[in-house]
């Protein structure tokens, strides 16, 4: 169940104002009987926040424990995720550098390492290029670096809101929309918790 939250609508820089919702889950192997968490949403792809409420319905169970988490994300976790938006917008290439140069290191020595070699090139040539790609080449030789593999073009990603990548905000949703491509949820929230890190890593170059 997914449940909008008027009000709080938020623009990192982008001029495409991001929407928070309320995510619930019930899981399916009875690991846990209740994931509540919050996202943002940008047109079909999600930004997950690290913290999530996760419970077994037991004797020790209380739906208070819900609310009292969503409070707590809202004033507290909300404006330090904001300013977490607005720092990756504002993070740019350096003086003469396109957007390319910029992040072939980061693709090949640690999205590639994390993600995996085929995703990290779709990464590359969604953020340089705009469009999404099928790796043909996907060898695992040393020598051949990610950025380098052998693809054919794929479809123009035109909802994201800009043409190819200027800054690691516009990455990041790249990542996002990659995992929400994923089916299985668990893989989603996996690579959706990645992102953070990954950004974070681009930024500290």
């Amino acid at each position: 169940m997914t449940i909008p939250l008027p009000g709080y609508e938020f623009d990192p820089g982008s001029g495409h104002p991001l929407e928070l919702k309320v995510h619930c889950f019930n899981s399916v192997d009875r690991s846990f009987a209740v994931r509540v968490q919050l996202a943002w949403h940008h047109g079909s792809d999600h930004w997950l926040w690290q913290e999530r409420f996760k419970r077994n319905h037991d004797q020790t169970f209380k739906s208070q424990e819900i609310e009292k988490f969503l409070v707590e994300q809202l004033n507290e976790s909300l404006p330090e995720e904001k300013a977490r938006y607005e720092r990756w917008f504002g993070t740019t290439p350096p003086p003469g550098k396109s957007v390319q140069p910029w992040i072939i290191d980061w693709i090949d020595e640690i999205v590639s390492k994390i993600l995996g070699s085929v995703a990290a090139a779709r990464v590359y040539y969604i953020s340089t290029e705009g469009y999404d790609c099928v790796v043909i080449d996907n060898r695992k030789k040393t020598e051949v670096r990610t950025h380098c593999l052998e693809v054919k073009k794929g479809k123009r990603i035109d909802f994201l809101g800009f043409k190819s990548a200027e800054n690691a905000y516009h990455i990041a949703q790249v990542l996002s929309w990659l995992a929400n491509e994923r089916e299985a949820i668990d893989v989603q929230i996996q690579q959706w918790d990645q992102i953070n890190t990954l950004i974070e890593a681009l930024c500290s170059q």
